[in-house]
């Protein structure tokens, strides 16, 4: 299929961000691709989001007017189920696209049409003006977890850089509509235990932080940290082999991160428990076999949320 004819479907959700959403549309109506359709899904916005995106006189626009704000997974998939091509893309609300990105990604998905879906690097803009590159990790089929720190193997991967395969998205389950926090991480885990993803190695987008972006909010974070190690914690054992080492390192640093998103929201207490201590803090230790086990556990007020990861550790 020529890259030229291929219909895109992009989706902006979008939420009280009149102020950045002119650039982040204008990114897209400016792409070197030009069949496309822009899918702005505003999810209850109280400023000019329908006044503004009214005075764009582009007739790839469609705006969706969703009466109360649910949050950007469930806006986006009001999006994909309206969506008229077959091939779907992601923009956020606040962030830009290089101009060869389509044309890019579509090249690398139409060379092989086995692929579920592309992805690329992105340059992130920190609100001190500081800037970095965040290179995407390259996805294995079937698995969760990889040997970064990060634990997920899709963490890192914003969905703003993704073109995704519509039938995919459906068969797949759609964004998980009760996290408001990393459910882009969890849909492309799902996708790819089953499915190709390919990434392309160029920072084709700008991720701009924001000061009430969603990445902030420290209990959707923790609500959706929750959910991943209920969901995901029982296949730990993809992590653990002989290299103790950097295994204890990488447990080391995920109790770290939980323990402050708990801090940040002021439980009564947190705790952690570890059993067969040495094995986490002495990979030299004789004793190594047996189960590495490691619980948190925060209370707040009277709810108390506890997380559980072990496994086998090799003789």
């Amino acid at each position: 299929m020529n890259v030229d004819r291929t219909f895109v479907s992009v989706i902006l959700p979008t939420f009280n961000r009149a102020d950045t959403l002119p650039r982040s549309i204008g990114s897209v109506l400016e792409q070197q691709h030009k069949n496309l359709e822009l899918i702005v899904v505003d999810d209850g916005s109280t400023d000019r989001t329908r006044e503004l995106v009214a005075n764009i006189s582009d007739p790839r626009i469609r705006y969706i007017w969703v009466d109360r704000n649910r949050g950007q997974s469930a806006a986006r998939n009001v999006g994909i189920s309206i969506a008229r091509a077959e091939l779907v893309a992601f923009q956020n609300s606040d962030d830009l696209w290089a101009r060869e990105k389509l044309t890019r990604q579509l090249q690398a998905l139409l060379d092989d049409p086995r692929l579920a879906g592309v992805y690329c690097d992105l340059r992130r803009h920190q609100l001190d003006g500081a800037q970095f590159l965040i290179e995407a990790p390259d996805l294995k089929l079937g698995a969760v977890f990889d040997r970064r720190p990060s634990l997920y193997q899709s963490y890192g991967l914003g969905i703003q850089t993704c073109i995704l395969r519509k039938n995919i998205l459906h068969d797949s389950g759609l964004f998980n509509e009760h996290l408001r926090c990393f459910e882009d991480l969890e849909l492309l885990l799902r996708i790819a235990t089953k499915h190709r993803l390919r990434r392309v190695p160029e920072p084709l987008v700008d991720y701009f932080e924001t000061k009430n972006s969603v990445s902030k909010n420290a209990a959707a974070e923790r609500k959706a940290r929750m959910f991943l190690s209920r969901r995901y914690g029982h296949r730990q054992q993809e992590r653990v082999n002989h290299e103790s080492a950097a295994i204890a390192e990488i447990w080391h640093q995920a109790a770290d991160r939980q323990l402050d998103v708990a801090k940040r929201i002021r439980p009564r207490h947190v705790r952690i428990e570890a059993s067969s201590f040495c094995q986490l803090r002495c990979p030299s230790c004789p004793t190594t076999s047996g189960h590495i086990q490691l619980r948190l556990e925060t209370v707040f007020s009277d709810l108390t949320i506890s997380a559980s990861f072990w496994n086998r550790a090799r003789s």
